[in-house]
């Protein structure tokens, strides 16, 4: 029969130390990604923390400078990770502390875990792959969050990347969850620079000298623009002759952007480059 003693220990002290070891670890869980993302924000600094958020959000980021802008992505993709791995720690060792307060032999149950473990490896195969191919895309800074890349699944910007996967919205705005072991290719746009690269098609009796001149005046008036210019990292080239056929030829124009800044830059390029053409009085490729 167990005396009063036992009950109370049984009953009340076990539980209780088990009770304080996982609000310890909540306290210990909290505090740590606290620290993290404090430290994360002194790396970033306020301006680049900005362009990140509004990134993130679909917006274009005021802060155009791609070096700052990508250190504060690589900081908030490397802070999730040290989020994860220090939540794994805090609950491990929370998990075997309170197995060792209700006297439960781990020697025993580590030896079981590390046989249990030898035979899951060989059925969580592609879960090691996701989780090996993640640890390489951050070692590699293949890409981080806010950045605008081309996967086989799909296209977007990249929101959350953990090592298990990637979680990126498309133009749409559906949300891809791809397993980073299946991202055999990808491209991104968000790295270093971009170019806008458009050919302007005229009809095929247009004078080309004088087609050209209209379309780098259009594209060097854009570079006056307050909002768009900034963003243009170099002189607008216009290659020249790009193909004949159809009753048509296409002039590249070729324009150097900051990244992200393409697609917006190329769409204006398109409006003023026609309104251009059509005060330059050039004829556009007639329509079948």
């Amino acid at each position: 029969m167990l005396a009063a003693s036992d009950v109370v220990h049984v009953l009340i002290d076990r539980p209780l130390k088990v009770a304080i070891v996982i609000a310890v670890a909540f306290v210990a869980n909290f505090l740590v990604h606290r620290a993290i993302n404090r430290f994360v924000r002194r790396v970033q600094g306020e301006p680049a923390r900005q362009a990140l958020t509004a990134l993130v959000e679909g917006q274009t980021p005021a802060d155009t400078q791609p070096l700052r802008l990508r250190r504060a992505q690589r900081a908030e993709t490397v802070a999730a990770l040290l989020r994860s791995v220090a939540s794994i720690v805090i609950w491990v060792l929370a998990f075997l502390t309170a197995l060792s307060e209700l006297n439960i032999e781990l020697a025993p149950l580590i030896a079981g875990a590390s046989i249990a473990g030898i035979a899951i490896s060989f059925g969580a195969q592609n879960l090691v792959r996701d989780f090996l191919a993640g640890v390489f895309v951050l070692l590699e800074d293949q890409y981080g969050v806010g950045d605008m890349i081309e996967a086989e699944a799909a296209t977007g910007r990249v929101e959350v990347v953990s090592l298990r996967s990637t979680q990126l919205r498309d133009l749409y705005g559906t949300l891809w969850h791809i397993p980073n072991g299946e991202l055999k290719k990808v491209g991104n746009f968000s790295q270093g620079w971009s170019q806008a690269v458009l050919d302007v098609e005229v009809a095929e009796d247009a004078d080309l000298e004088t087609t050209k001149r209209a379309i780098e005046t259009a594209a060097r008036e854009l570079m006056d623009d307050p909002d768009l210019g900034p963003r243009i990292m170099d002189e607008p080239q216009v290659w020249g002759v790009e193909r004949i056929g159809d009753g048509a030829v296409a002039m590249r124009l070729v324009v150097r952007t900051s990244p992200r800044a393409r697609w917006r830059v190329e769409r204006e390029l398109r409006a003023r480059v026609k309104r251009a053409l059509e005060k330059g009085n050039v004829p556009l490729k007639a329509v079948s």
